[in-house]
């Protein structure tokens, strides 16, 4: 779009890869860019804009000259301090990005043939998230059943909570993938005691829930 001399800026949402990915925005010819510290274990409430050089923004609402003029009202120090020291902790991307696959690796080695699911995630999406399905058992089901033994997982992203996901839909998938796709996350956190106690609750939900 920049190429071809648009006028329209080019605004990034990198709140999912910031910390897991080697960003680049200005190489990239991004011009504005917005991570969020609740992702890389920080508080809730903080992020960052990066603002390309040259680019120029109205403040949103009239007030003080916090933040570059940009956004007025008093800054959430204890929360910015957090989001500085959450970024102090983030390891080293290409690392992070070699255990979150393996450990992928490792769970979807540990359902084969343990159940019938289904990966939904294209083969070429990172690894720290992958949405499955497992037919015959509605997500809301799994979810709470696997809850019950302290295990968590989400159905979908908070943005379409409660709601069928449209981008499956989009896939032309099956109903039966439909109605249960099952979100896994994995963090810097995640080791393989996790993932085992995943499967062996998926394992139990088989016996329990599919008669």
């Amino acid at each position: 779009m920049t190429a071809a001399g648009a006028p329209a800026l080019v605004h990034c949402d990198a709140v999912q890869s910031f910390g897991k990915l080697r960003l680049y925005p200005a190489a990239a010819g991004i011009d504005l860019m917005s991570v969020s510290a609740h992702k890389i274990h920080g508080p809730k409430g903080a992020g960052a804009l990066y603002i390309r050089k040259g680019v120029h923004l109205l403040p949103p609402f009239a007030g003080g000259t916090q933040e570059g003029r940009i956004r007025p009202g008093t800054e959430p120090l204890p929360a910015v301090a957090g989001f500085g020291a959450a970024c102090a902790e983030l390891p080293e991307p290409g690392a992070a990005l070699q255990k979150a696959a393996l450990l992928k690796q490792y769970m979807l080695e540990g359902l084969e043939g343990l159940c019938a699911f289904a990966v939904n995630s294209p083969p070429d999406a990172l690894p720290y998230l992958t949405n499955l399905s497992f037919p015959g058992i509605k997500s809301e089901v799994m979810l709470n059943f696997l809850a019950a033994r302290g295990v968590f997982v989400s159905s979908g992203s908070a943005c379409s909570k409660g709601r069928r996901s449209k981008v499956l839909a989009a896939m032309g998938l099956s109903e039966d993938r439909l109605e249960s796709p099952v979100r896994v996350s994995f963090s810097r956190f995640t080791e393989k005691a996790d993932i085992d106690a995943l499967l062996e609750g998926v394992a139990a939900a088989k016996q329990k829930l599919l008669r």
